[in-house]
């Protein structure tokens, strides 16, 4: 529910795996969904970690949906991994880059790390302006985005390091900035975006 609209209606799960805006995707999940400017080019979302292919199922999408050229690419923290503890026949499914650790933090069964990339969402939109809001997290768009990645436990990264991650990107999200809706749903869930019950 957002300012007395509903957003969405559907088991967690479904809230979890097809989010149907910004808003949802931000609040369901822990740690959220890390959110980060992405642009349409040449077969390729460009993003602060790097070059996301796209599939010609996930172009054919947003050639549907009318996505511009401007998007929000949004990654879940549990689909980062340490680079090195990633299977061969893995690594296809998603995009490995380098970053510098700012913070490493242990909690037993997973380890978050939280780094910053360069190149943040120049233009906030009013969805991720409100999830920041509501969370304390204060400004989204600054000119670098902290992004929080939970890896295997027996990770050796530690902070400072110039650390080699990788990215699935089969459950990636592609977001219009100016409406929030979440263009990698081929159709709009059912009972979803209404008025509600008062």
């Amino acid at each position: 529910m957002r300012s007395g609209i509903l957003q969405q209606v559907g088991s967690p799960h479904e809230l979890y795996e097809n989010p149907i805006n910004l808003f949802v995707a931000g609040f369901i999940g822990s740690p959220a969904m890390n959110f980060m400017a992405g642009t349409l080019e040449e077969g390729s979302l460009r993003t602060a970690i790097g070059d996301l292919p796209v599939t010609p199922q996930l172009k054919q999408t947003l050639e549907r949906a009318n996505a511009g050229r401007q998007v929000i690419v949004g990654i879940r923290p549990e689909n980062f991994e340490d680079a090195s503890l990633v299977q061969p026949d893995e690594r296809g499914h998603g995009v490995t880059f380098h970053s510098t650790i700012d913070v490493v933090e242990s909690m037993g069964s997973d380890v978050f790390v939280y780094f910053t990339q360069d190149g943040g969402l120049s233009a906030t939109t009013d969805q991720l302006a409100d999830l920041a809001a509501d969370s304390g997290a204060g400004d989204i768009g600054a000119s670098a985005e902290t992004v929080t990645a939970r890896l295997n436990a027996v990770t050796s990264i530690k902070e400072g390091d110039d650390a080699e991650l990788w990215a699935d990107i089969r459950s990636m999200h592609v977001f219009d900035p100016d409406t929030g809706k979440n263009l990698t749903l081929g159709t709009e869930p059912a009972a979803t975006a209404g008025p509600a019950a008062t």
